[in-house]
C-alpha cells in the first residue's frame, strides 16, 4: 500500500536522521528540540509542525517545510476546501464568527485536537494532520512563524464558547482562554465577545468567515453540519455582511471583550 503524504513526511524525517548517523537525542540537539519530541514525531504521535521542519531544513538543507505546506496540508482537503485555503492565504483581512468554538486561528493545539476528536469523524492520524495544518495556518495568520502578520483577523465569538468545557478538561480551557487573552493584544487581531445575556440573536444560526481579498474583492466560507461552501456571489456576500454587522452590534467593545476574556480566564484556574 502506498504511503500517504503525511506518512512519507514522517518516513523521510526518520530516513534522513538515520542517513546522518544520529540518534534521536543527537538529532534533537542539532535542531534544538528534545529527543522525546523527535521520537514522538517519528512515531506519528505528534504532528510535524512548521517550526520543527524549518529547524530541520535550516540544519540539514532539506525542504520539508515546503513539502508540508504544498503537499501534506492538502492531502485530506476536498477540492473546495483547497480553494478556500488559497483564498484565505491571499486575504488582507479575515472576519471570523463562530457561536460554538474558538475560531481556528486562535485555538491552542490541545483545544484543536480535543474538538476534532469529539466529532468522531476522523482517525487519529487524520486528527493529528488536521491539527498540524491548523497550527501552520494559525502561525501564518498571527505572524508567529516569522512572517509580518499583515493579515488582520477580527473574530467574534459567543460568551458560551468561553464557559463551556472541552473534554471535561479545566486545564485545557485555562490554557485556551489565556491564549485568547494574549491573542487579543496582538496588533493585527481583534476579538469581540457577544455576552451571554444577549439572548437569541441571528448569529446562532451558524458560523462563517468573510475574507477581504486584494483589489477590493471578497469571498466567504460557510460551514454546515454535513457540508461547507465557498461563497462568492454578490447577493450571498451581502447577506453575510449584513449578518456580520448585526452580530457585531450585539458584541461588547474591544476593551470590554478583553475584560471579559480575562475574567473568564480566571474562572478556569
Amino acid at each position: 500500500m502506498a504511503m500517504s503524504p503525511s506518512e512519507f513526511l514522517v518516513w523521510e524525517l526518520r530516513r534522513r536522521r538515520e542517513l546522518e548517523g544520529l540518534t534521536q537525542e543527537e538529532w534533537g540537539e542539532r535542531v534544538h528540540y528534545s529527543g522525546a519530541h523527535v521520537s514522538a514525531v517519528e512515531r506519528g504521535t505528534r504532528p510535524a509542525l512548521p517550526d520543527y521542519l524549518e529547524a530541520v531544513d535550516k540544519e540539514f538543507g532539506t525542504s520539508l517545510a515546503t513539502y508540508l505546506r504544498e503537499v501534506v496540508e492538502n492531502e485530506i482537503s476536498p477540492v473546495w476546501l483547497r480553494e478556500w485555503n488559497l483564498l484565505q492565504d491571499e486575504a488582507l483581512a479575515l472576519r471570523w464568527y463562530d457561536p460554538a468554538f474558538v475560531p481556528g486561528p486562535l485555538q491552542t493545539e490541545a483545544y484543536a485536537r480535543a474538538t476534532l476528536r469529539v466529532s468522531g469523524l476522523f482517525t487519529n492520524e487524520e486528527v493529528e494532520q488536521r491539527v498540524a495544518n491548523r497550527m501552520a495556518r494559525q502561525a501564518a495568520i498571527l505572524g508567529t512563524n516569522g512572517a509580518s502578520g499583515e493579515q488582520h483577523l477580527m473574530a467574534i465569538l459567543d460568551e458560551m464558547v468561553l464557559r463551556r468545557t472541552v473534554a471535561r478538561d479545566r486545564g485545557l480551557m485555562a490554557e485556551q482562554v489565556a491564549h485568547l487573552v494574549a491573542c487579543a493584544q496582538l496588533p493585527n487581531v481583534s476579538i469581540l465577545v457577544v455576552p451571554a445575556d444577549t439572548g437569541i440573536y441571528c448569529g446562532l444560526q451558524g458560523g462563517f468567515i468573510i475574507a477581504r481579498l486584494p483589489e477590493h474583492s471578497t469571498a466567504a466560507y460557510v460551514d454546515h453540519q454535513v457540508s461547507a461552501q465557498v461563497v462568492n456571489r454578490d447577493a450571498e456576500l451581502a447577506t453575510l455582511q449584513t449578518t456580520w454587522d448585526l452580530i457585531a452590534a450585539e458584541a461588547l467593545s474591544k476593551r470590554q471583550s478583553l475584560d471579559l476574556l480575562k475574567e473568564a480566564a480566571e474562572t478556569w484556574k
